[in-house]
């Protein structure tokens, strides 16, 4: 099964869940909105928390890296690349969350009659 990079998942992330298979990777697609932390207009997450996200999110790469280059027949594999594409995904979300601006609010229309 071809996975489809979308808005949501990240290049990397799509990689990972490649390497998942296609189970894992349709139920983690599935699921990944619902962990999403839903954020206010004014509630956006501080760079402090995208700080702590990105760097989890290396950490979990380093980890599947070293397990990797090591060649160990490892069956926790799969589960550690499973935690490295939700960190990642979950940076990537509230960088998104960061960025994003509040839709402007409609202006009265001058030339109307006051009501």
């Amino acid at each position: 099964m071809e996975i489809v990079a979308m808005n949501r998942i990240s290049r990397p992330s799509a990689q990972i869940l490649r390497k998942l298979g296609s189970t894992t990777a349709l139920l983690v697609c599935m699921l990944s909105p619902l962990a999403m932390p839903l954020y206010a207009d004014d509630a956006k997450p501080t760079a402090t928390e995208i700080t702590k996200a990105r760097a989890e999110c290396a950490m979990h790469k380093q980890k599947v890296r070293a397990v990797e280059n090591a060649n160990a027949d490892d069956a926790q594999l799969p589960a550690m690349r499973l935690a490295w594409a939700q960190a990642c995904g979950r940076a990537q979300d509230l960088i998104t969350a960061a960025s994003a601006t509040p839709a402007p609010k409609p202006q009265p229309d001058p030339n109307a009659a006051p009501q």
